[in-house]
């Protein structure tokens, strides 16, 4: 993306710079915001499905047997 900018080197021409820096951001971070959503969702799934039932004493159990 730096390279767009250079001043003695103009790939895109200079009305379009800033969608091609919009666009060319938004590709880069697509994966990491796609993987931050994934890892988000695994750790929500995680939190709801953990049971911590073995490791609590029978005498503070709040449950009526």
């Amino acid at each position: 993306m730096a390279l767009i900018y250079r001043p003695d080197s103009v790939t895109v021409p200079e009305p379009y710079l800033p969608l091609a820096f919009s666009l060319g951001l938004g590709i880069v971070v697509t994966p990491l915001a796609v993987c931050i959503a994934y890892m988000f969702r695994a750790a929500t799934i995680a939190r709801h499905t953990v049971s911590v039932g073995p490791f609590v004493p029978p005498e503070e159990r709040t449950d009526s047997e």
